[in-house]
């Protein structure tokens, strides 16, 4: 199979390759590089690990959390355990803080 780069660097994987692989939209991969070739990795996360085991959140919040970090977006709180979770892929604003 050969696929064109696109002006970013993106390369598109083959659909057959995501379903087979099981990654969906916003899913995580590893690139490693040598010499003349490139190799993709799903990140397998193992039980346990997502944001709600992280920090003991409860499930809602950790719902929060992860729909956020799926989305690529800010996530806009006032809860305590929301605003101490530190986690580099989800930025949380706080809405008690006042300018």
């Amino acid at each position: 199979m050969t696929y064109r780069v696109g002006p970013i660097g993106q390369v598109v994987l083959p659909e057959r390759v995501r379903d087979g692989l099981g990654i969906r939209p916003g899913g995580e991969v590893t690139v490693e590089g040598d010499c003349d070739s490139i190799r993709i990795r799903k990140v397998q996360r193992p039980p346990g690990s997502g944001p709600r085991a992280q920090v003991g959140l409860s499930y809602a919040d950790a719902f929060c959390v992860a729909t956020a970090r799926r989305h690529r977006a800010a996530l806009y709180a006032g809860d305590p355990e929301i605003l101490a979770f530190d986690d580099a892929g989800v930025d949380v604003v706080d809405l008690m803080r006042r300018p």
